[in-house]
């Protein structure tokens, strides 16, 4: 699911705040044996929380705690990959939040200005700090619980009129069997519904869409002749608009 973000508002604490930090897909961040940063399962034995750890100008560190009270940090490593390292000291650890503490948010990297994010939703898949922020697999919120409840994606929006990333060239539908219908009718009743159609004052329906059925081989190699109208009579047949396996289209 792609989104669009509507609102951007800056959250901030003043010490340490220790969370399951929760992907959109439900599962939870965390640190994999060699150290990269990928998303667990909510009932998986490497699950635990997460301390955010404010440096200021509303960036954070991203910690993870081991056993032995070894710390280490979230980190953009290359130009996509991440890793939880030993160095805390470079704008690759530092992590800004946009969004709101109800609902979901993005993490920025401070070094490159890109989001994390993940690549699909499964247990296991890698975390990676160059994604752009306009995807469901590049939020994350909050939660106190490895199940706690999930807040709509929905809620969280910001419009860009600049950011142009589709255009509505029309509207329409299939040509299918009701256009094959419409076809047997008189000549003034079929002036009439395409006048509903399209008119500018009506409809204005601009955009066809026709299929061409897959028809049967025009040379009949590799089946029997008018196999597809076996049991159906000959009209159920669709035209394949070749009159050869090389000829062009009709």
């Amino acid at each position: 699911m792609s989104v669009l973000l509507l609102a951007v508002q800056s959250m901030a604490w003043a010490a340490d705040r220790s969370v399951y930090l929760k992907h959109s897909s439900g599962m939870v961040a965390g640190r994999r044996s060699d150290g990269r940063a990928v998303i667990f399962s909510p009932s998986s034995a490497e699950t635990v929380k997460l301390s955010l750890r404010p440096v200021g100008d509303g960036y954070y560190l991203i910690v993870h705690k081991q056993a032995d009270g070894t710390e280490t940090y979230m980190t953009l490593n290359g130009s996509w990959n991440t890793y939880f390292e030993d160095d805390s000291s470079t704008d690759k650890a530092l992590y800004a939040i946009d969004g709101n503490e109800t609902e979901m948010f993005r993490l920025r990297n401070k070094s490159n200005g890109r989001y994390l994010g993940t690549d699909a939703n499964d247990s296991g898949s890698n975390i990676y700090s160059d994604k752009d922020g306009n995807d469901a697999k590049h939020y994350w919120y909050f939660s106190d619980e490895k199940d706690g409840k999930q807040p709509t994606l929905s809620e969280s929006y910001l419009v860009v009129p600049s950011d142009r990333r589709q255009k509505n060239e029309g509207w329409g539908v299939s040509l299918c069997w009701w256009a094959r219908m419409c076809g047997a009718w008189d000549d003034a009743k079929i002036d009439q519904i395409v006048d509903w159609l399209t008119s500018p004052t009506g409809l204005n329906y601009n955009i066809f869409r026709y299929n061409i059925g897959g028809g049967d081989d025009p040379e009949n190699r590799n089946c029997d002749l008018h196999h597809m109208g076996r049991g159906k009579g000959l009209r159920a047949e669709m035209e394949g608009f070749k009159t050869s396996s090389d000829a062009d289209y009709d």
